[in-house]
């Protein structure tokens, strides 16, 4: 026969405290006073009371405080991490393409401007250079990325929750 409750009474399971009063680990119905706080009684009060407000410390973490650590944890650790990093990783690829490409067409653009070409060795060792240039600066923007993704998340699980780790990203 298990436990039942009917209209605050119960039957085969421990007593429902009143108004006023809660159970103690013990299953015992202490009474409470006006703060809320138990009234314990007897030679181990204090060390009663401490695991009391202990528990209380520790529930009230857990509603209140859990939740959120444990989203910024999946933040950090989620799919949702990859896809970000995925994210600024397209954004770093194109951004240096089109920075890239905007300077060959300016200074093409300049060189037409004043009238003057290019042999096809200069040429040659010009696209080289610019594609050399492109493929360091791409992979510094990849490699720089992803370290401050990774600081980022060490940040958040790290116990940085801080407005700043978050902002960041």
């Amino acid at each position: 026969m298990g436990f039942f409750s009917y209209s605050g009474s119960s039957i085969g399971g421990p007593p429902v405290p009143a108004a006023g009063q809660i159970l103690d680990q013990w299953g015992k119905i202490q009474n409470l006073d006006a703060n809320g706080i138990p009234t314990f009684t007897g030679d181990h009060k204090a060390a009663k009371l401490r695991s009391w407000i202990a528990r209380e410390e520790w529930n009230d973490y857990k509603q209140r405080f859990a939740p959120r650590e444990e989203a910024m944890i999946s933040q950090a650790t989620g799919e949702g991490a990859i896809n970000e990093l995925n994210r600024q990783l397209m954004g770093v690829a194109i951004t240096n393409h089109r920075n890239f490409t905007a300077a060959t067409d300016s200074r093409e653009s300049v060189m037409q401007r004043y009238g003057v070409q290019n042999d096809q060795a200069i040429q040659q060792s010009f696209d080289q250079t610019n594609q050399a240039q492109q493929s360091l600066a791409l992979v510094d923007g990849f490699n720089r990325t992803r370290q401050h993704m990774t600081d980022r998340n060490m940040n958040l699980m790290g116990g940085s929750s801080t407005r700043t780790a978050i902002m960041e990203s």
